[in-house]
């Protein structure tokens, strides 16, 4: 059997009800050439009878859809598992209790907007009628969504057969999951790095989470840096995070046995990174956990450097 792949699925709230957006990908359907191929993933409503719906009315439009098949017939697949009606099911049941605004799921991902329009389905994708509109807040998609539906209708009395295009503008990569942020922010990146600076054309970070720049909210420090340098990796977290560091001064020395002295700043699959500055180091809470850390990672083994190991409070 024939099946697409769910690589990520996110419920849209708004004020009036939720919009169930996928993002899908199958075998039949491959772009780029040789090494470089690979599947080609794709952001769309559910269907078109489920834009802006009520949760409760959601629900039961996707249960009546599946119950039509097999129970033991594989509709899907997600995370390599295969994904049954059942599990079809609770996967609209999990997305509906954690439906977001618009807003947030912007906030945690720069490539958050929603690209809106109404296509005729004359081939795969479909003939646009219209400009595509850009939309990154509740009220905006709202007053679209009016539209669409005025116009979705026009086209079908008129012998069409429309279709809704709702897509995340990510490239077709999976978004990150919004996390409640309500107040001040700091911008991190990758595990240990920190934005301490930008302007309209750079972006610099640190690893001293006690320089970085403080934003009044994610929404404004995603407004303040340039889309060119907000990288995938980079993700807001609360600015409580420099109180917490603060609080942890332990941390781990290592002596390369030529008299300098270096500080373990991350532990990667295959590398064990160092800094020569104190303040940029992995703090720990506590000298025992700094000891339980270095056991429960075999990190004197695993890179040869057991009595060159040294745990130090900061001053």
């Amino acid at each position: 059997m024939s099946y697409s792949t769910i690589y990520d699925f996110v419920c849209v709230e708004t004020s009036r009800g939720v919009i169930p957006i996928v993002l899908t990908g199958s075998k039949t359907y491959i772009a780029g050439k040789r090494q470089k191929e690979h599947v080609l993933r794709t952001w769309s409503l559910w269907s078109d009878d489920m834009l802006e719906v009520k949760k409760e009315v959601l629900l039961s439009i996707i249960q009546r859809e599946t119950s039509v098949f097999d129970p033991k017939s594989q509709l899907y697949a997600r995370n390599g598992k295969p994904l049954y009606s059942y599990d079809v099911c609770n996967m609209f049941l999990n997305a509906c209790k954690k439906a977001r605004r618009i807003e947030d799921i912007c906030a945690a991902n720069y490539a958050g907007n929603l690209s809106c329009s109404i296509r005729v389905a004359e081939s795969h994708f479909g003939t646009k009628v219209g400009e595509a509109v850009s939309i990154d807040n509740t009220r905006d998609l709202e007053v679209w969504i009016d539209f669409a539906r005025s116009e979705y209708e026009k086209l079908k009395l008129g012998g069409f057969s429309p279709l809704y295009s709702i897509q995340f503008n990510s490239g077709g990569r999976p978004l990150k999951k919004p996390t409640e942020l309500n107040g001040p922010v700091i911008l991190k990146m990758g595990r240990n790095r920190y934005v301490c600076g930008c302007t309209a054309t750079s972006l610099s970070c640190t690893g001293d989470i006690e320089k970085a720049i403080v934003f009044e909210n994610a929404q404004v420090a995603k407004k303040m840096v340039n889309p060119a340098f907000y990288q995938e990796k980079i993700r807001p977290v609360s600015a409580s995070a420099i109180d917490r560091h603060a609080k942890n001064n332990v941390i781990i020395k290592i002596n390369d046995g030529y008299g300098k002295d270096y500080y373990i700043f991350q532990l990667t699959e295959k590398s064990l990174r160092r800094t020569p500055r104190p303040k940029e180091a992995k703090r720990f809470p506590s000298e025992r956990a700094a000891l339980a850390w270095i056991k429960d990672h075999r990190i004197a083994e695993r890179f040869q450097c057991g009595r060159n190991l040294a745990v130090e409070t900061l001053a």
